[in-house]
């Protein structure tokens, strides 16, 4: 938004309600961040993130162990590690996670979508944004408009600014 629309926007009001309307957004941007939790997506991710982990763990163990032999004995700390990662890493597992978190009630998660929770976000911190400008740009303004009284002052002699 241009200066000349920030400033036509907030002309009427004075530089405290201007502040006071920062300070108001602020708090409601708190307010929605302290009352969304969790969104299903967010838990799908975890889901995912865990089983993707997983496989590349298990990959990189399986390198690692294979030039050095595994273990002829199950009761074994590396192959231990190496079945709780195939099974973590497995399809069956990420099925049923998902599952899971397919089946929690829509009560447990945040309404609507992270992506509509992050705009309504950059929405306040752009209401926030706009209201500074304004009270920058009267600031500057106020600046230029002492400045010309004392150039004006300097031009007419025998007024003092």
């Amino acid at each position: 938004m241009k200066l000349r629309e920030i400033a036509k926007r907030f002309g009427t009001k004075s530089d405290e309600a201007i502040e006071a309307e920062i300070a108001k957004l602020r708090e409601e941007k708190r307010a929605l961040a302290r009352r969304t939790g969790r969104f299903r997506e967010d838990a799908v991710a975890s889901a995912e993130a865990l089983v993707l982990s997983a496989r590349d763990q298990f990959a990189a163990l399986v390198a690692n162990v294979a030039p050095t032999g595994i273990p002829a004995t199950i009761d074994n700390a590396s192959v231990d590690r190496l079945l709780r990662l195939h099974l973590a890493g497995s399809s069956q597992f990420e099925e049923a996670l998902l599952a899971g978190v397919e089946a929690t009630p829509a009560a447990a998660f945040a309404e609507g979508t992270r992506v509509d929770y992050e705009a309504k976000l950059t929405e306040f911190d752009r209401e926030i944004e706009q209201r500074r400008i304004e009270l920058a740009r009267r600031q500057k303004q106020a600046e230029v408009d002492l400045a010309e009284a004392s150039l004006r002052a300097l031009e007419e002699p025998g007024k003092e600014a």
